[in-house]
């Protein structure tokens, strides 16, 4: 079978808490092949999500949302997965026969989610209505005054939650929940809402310090250990991180100065970018964290596959601030002019030609299910498809042990 993308794209509620997950099947190929099989992917590909790797490690215990065609559905393909794991979504290309009707009112009566994907609204789509807990309506395909209007168009039934997909800037966010729609799907949240003024206040301006010490090779122990100790909550979030399960330590820290020597600087780095990130962006969709850790962690593994040993820890750091604009609703060139990043990863995040800047474009393009993209990336860095699978999944595990 063809090589498949395992991708995870976020589902909101209005308080862009996590709802869910959808999870994209894509084939990794430059060009369209006939001989791919969309629902023998999806089958292989569940099985595997299922008992190779867990749903709830990929999902963190939220529901999978997953694509179904009618062959999958008449197959009774999902009924060995746990109801609570799964929402299925009917295909806007399935019609409601008495054979596919009756499967999926059998999969409602078992617990599952029913979920009506690109929905436009057609008498004959009734019967579907009747048993769907959640409708889709794609924001992009539709008009506005067609998405403003389909929440209303059933007033009897308080149950049906409407969910806008393909949204992508905030206005669009606003203006859904304005118009009835409770959960949200899309890019909206990976983009900066303003580009303008922005002040660094209180102790954060102790991180920037600490990350602009920590790019000084002749910066010391001591004065790191100084600058440090200067935030109560800094020091207890390394001694938290450093003792966590994710970096293995089996003997507990107690000193930032021991904390310090067994992190080492590049660690160091890692972890103040982390929490850099983080304290700057406290009015942010706790998503967009996670995405940039696991962005980090991506690059950094797929870096690490290449053999570019003195490169891992400015691939993730490449990786972490990819989405800074959006972190801190702050322009890229304006970011850099404050940091005294390296030129490898200014130039990266400009996007200037580069291996690192591969990767990078290997890590969006997994991360958004861009099969075609992937593919092109791959070859260009002389990866196999099933390997960039991996490290995705090795990514989003690390990222799910980390204490943040």
């Amino acid at each position: 079978m063809p090589e498949c993308i395992i991708a995870r794209q976020p589902i909101f509620d209005i308080n862009l808490k996590i709802y869910g997950y959808e999870l994209l099947f894509r084939r990794i190929s430059i060009s369209d092949s006939s001989d791919f099989d969309p629902d023998e992917a999806t089958s292989s590909v569940l099985v595997n999500s299922m008992f190779l790797i867990g749903l709830e490690e990929l999902t963190k215990g939220k529901p999978a949302f997953v694509n179904f065609s009618r062959k999958l559905l008449i197959n009774d393909v999902m009924t060995f997965l746990p109801n609570k794991d799964i929402a299925i979504e009917i295909l806007e290309t399935v019609e409601p026969d008495e054979k596919c009707l009756f499967a999926c009112t059998k999969l409602k009566e078992a617990g599952y989610k029913i979920v009506l994907d690109d929905f436009v609204y057609h008498a004959k789509f009734e019967p579907f209505i009747a048993i769907a807990d959640i409708i889709k309506v794609d924001f992009l395909l539709n008009s506005a005054t067609e998405c403003e209007a389909l929440p209303k168009r059933f007033p009897k039934r308080k149950d049906l939650i409407f969910l806008a997909e393909k949204v992508e800037t905030y206005d669009q966010y606003s203006k859904g929940i304005e118009w009835g729609y409770s959960l949200f799907q899309g890019y909206f949240f990976c983009k900066p809402v303003v580009l303008n003024t922005w002040d660094i206040q209180g102790n954060k301006l102790v991180y920037f310090q600490l990350f602009k010490e920590l790019n000084d090779p002749l910066v010391s122990f001591d004065q790191l250990e100084q600058i440090i100790q200067r935030d109560v909550s800094l020091s207890y979030k390394i001694l938290k991180y450093i003792n966590s399960a994710a970096l293995g330590m089996r003997t507990k820290i107690n000193s930032v100065r021991q904390a310090l020597t067994m992190l080492g600087r590049k660690n160091m780095e890692k972890f103040i970018t982390l929490v850099l990130l983080k304290g700057l962006s406290a009015d942010k969709p706790g998503e967009l964290i996670v995405t940039s850790i696991i962005r980090g962690r991506f690059a950094e593994l797929i870096a690490t596959r290449l053999g570019l040993r003195g490169q891992t820890s400015t691939a993730f750091l490449v990786g972490m601030f990819s989405l800074v604009e959006a972190l801190l609703d702050r322009s890229m060139d304006k970011f850099l002019s404050e940091l005294p990043l390296s030129d490898d990863i200014a130039a990266t995040l400009r996007r200037q030609p580069s291996v690192l800047t591969s990767i990078l474009e290997l890590v969006i393009a997994y991360e958004q299910g861009d099969g075609n993209r992937c593919a092109i990336y791959s070859m260009m860095l002389g990866l196999k498809s099933e390997d960039v699978k991996k490290i995705y999944m090795d990514a989003i595990l690390w990222e799910a042990k980390i204490e943040h």
